[in-house]
């Protein structure tokens, strides 16, 4: 019987409509007025209905309706069936099957739902709010820092425009100085030739009327003038070099100005702040412990292959025709039937984040654009593709193998630009066998290439010269290299099937480290995101661990 007192203003309405209520349904545990009583039993006639009044009520839990047997409630849930019962279905189809109280099951979910409850109050949701704080708190030093930069900026511009400034106002006035030098020098010489001119000319009509006379005196007391006119009338020098303006910029930190006398120089007195991408790289460093961000539960079991797309989503497959798409938080987002017979042997993303994958039966390597698929490029006959990756130059690495040989190309578009097979001596790279090569490319074009014919970590220049080979080191197991991957800092990592672990070499083939951690039983698929956290799927679990193994390194300011 219902234990609680309610006052006058706690009016309860009638389930049905909105009238109060003054009955109650145990069986259907239903609110009703007296209106809606012979509605209620009408809506359910199959079923039994003991109508008590509503202070003489008795809660207790509703059980569902039995599907075959309409009357009847399931109480109990076949373990062997997964199926709801009734006590009918008890002594008829599920006789003598294991079952098991709904009371009870309800129960215990109960529970769990309390206990998740309470994680969620007193744990996730603080936490949740604390790191909101957190992220506020970053965002105001965020912004206050990059104010700071930002004065910094305008300072530094303002202070470099005055320094040039400066200097060109230097050499304006050395400029305009040396044109009024030059001008007022060939004005003066200009006045002086001008002035003698008209004596010249009197001297010239004096001399013809002289040559004109037969006086014996006038050619007698001639006087010549041409010396005094010589002297008079220096030529100015025609071959005068008019000034040049030279400016030099070296190695990007100093400035030279040269103008006829004048020097100028402007320095930089410290490096360029400006980071390129090549820089970039070497800001970060590996963590001294790998830290477990997330655990993602896919229904990819067996999981083959991991394929990220940029941060926080990845392509995955297995051991049928499908290639599905998902993100961190487990959603799938999409979902690609391939054109292969049972499975495809390998996926990549390109650099415009198209999917790629191959279809060993027909010899081809097709790209999904956009939810349609297309050929990419065809194998030469009888050589069938089976792993691949898209590099970031937009080529695509292509292992095929013909019976137990194997042999890389290098496709741009459908030509191939670079061919991997043997070496100069005409030995093979790769060692015979039925496991198929595992491919990737470093920043210096380098295929980094896990063979587990030959149990070894094998890297190729570009032009095909066998850089190094790394098989291993001391495990418990014999040395299981499958999926490969490069990182920002040309580091190698590799998955150690057998060992259940990952190893890292850098860009020479020197052993780093392994990682042993965080669960990872028969590690399969291997990716690597735009953030630079591995993405590393689990063969038989279908598990995704995204590992974080990098930090970024402050930057002086």
């Amino acid at each position: 019987m219902a234990s609680s007192i309610f006052s006058a203003q706690d009016i309860i309405n009638c389930s049905l409509c909105e009238n109060s209520t003054t009955q109650y349904c145990n069986d259907c545990q239903v609110n009703l007025c007296v209106d809606c009583v012979s509605v209620h039993i009408a809506m359910f006639q199959s079923a039994s209905h003991y109508i008590v009044s509503f202070k003489n009520r008795e809660v207790h839990l509703v059980y569902p309706f039995c599907l075959i047997h309409l009357s009847h409630r399931c109480e109990a849930v076949c373990q062997q069936c997964q199926t709801q019962v009734c006590i009918k279905c008890c002594i008829d189809t599920h006789k003598n099957h294991n079952v098991k109280v709904i009371s009870k099951i309800v129960e215990e979910v109960k529970f769990r739902i309390q206990n998740e409850t309470e994680e969620i109050q007193n744990k996730l949701i603080p936490n949740s709010q604390k790191e909101v704080l957190d992220i506020e708190n970053r965002i105001i030093i965020l912004t206050t820092e990059y104010a700071k930069l930002e004065q910094e900026r305008k300072r530094l511009r303002n202070l470099w425009l005055k320094e040039v400034e400066d200097i060109f106002d230097k050499v304006d006035s050395y400029i305009i100085n040396m044109k009024e030098e030059s001008l007022s020098t060939l004005t003066a010489h200009k006045k002086k030739i001008e002035e003698i001119i008209p004596d010249m000319i009197k001297t010239v009509e004096e001399n013809k009327e002289i040559l004109k006379s037969n006086e014996a005196t006038n050619t007698l007391n001639y006087i010549s003038k041409n010396e005094e006119y010589e002297h008079a009338y220096v030529p100015f020098n025609a071959d005068m070099e008019y000034p040049s303006l030279v400016a030099d910029v070296l190695e990007g930190n100093e400035l030279n100005i040269k103008i006829g006398h004048l020097r100028a120089t402007m320095s930089q007195t410290s490096e360029p702040a400006v980071i390129d991408d090549e820089l970039s790289t070497k800001l970060q460093q590996t963590l001294k412990k790998s830290k477990l961000i997330v655990s993602i539960s896919t229904r990819c079991k067996p999981l083959h292959r991991v394929a990220c797309v940029e941060e926080n989503e990845a392509w995955v497959s297995g051991n049928n025709k499908a290639i599905t798409r998902l993100d961190v938080h487990k959603t799938v987002k999409e979902t690609v039937i391939t054109t292969c017979r049972r499975f495809t042997n390998d996926i990549s993303v390109t650099t415009q984040g198209d999917l790629i994958y191959s279809d060993y039966r027909n010899r081809t390597v097709n790209i999904v654009r956009e939810g349609k698929t297309e050929s990419l490029l065809t194998t030469p006959s009888g050589w069938h593709p089976c792993n691949l990756y898209a590099t970031k130059a937009g080529d695509v690495l292509v292992n095929m193998s013909r019976g137990l040989k194997n042999k890389i190309h290098r496709y741009q578009g459908e030509e191939i630009s670079q061919e991997i097979e043997n070496t100069d001596d005409g030995k093979p790279v790769f060692a015979e066998g039925s496991y198929s090569l595992y491919l990737t490319e470093n920043s210096y074009g380098d295929v980094c290439v896990s063979d587990l014919n030959a149990r070894s970590v094998i890297s190729v220049d570009r032009s095909g010269r066998v850089r190094f080979r790394y098989e291993g080191g001391t495990r418990k197991r014999s040395f299981d290299p499958q999926c490969i991957v490069t990182d920002s800092l040309n580091q190698i990592i590799v998955t150690d099937y057998s060992n259940d672990c990952l190893h890292m070499l850098d860009q020479t083939g020197q052993f780093m480290r392994v990682f042993n951690n965080h669960g990872l039983v028969a590690p399969c698929g291997l990716s690597i995101d735009s953030a630079g956290r591995l993405w590393v799927g689990l063969l038989h679990t279908g598990k995704i661990k995204v590992i974080q193994y990098l930090k970024k390194l402050a930057t002086e300011k």
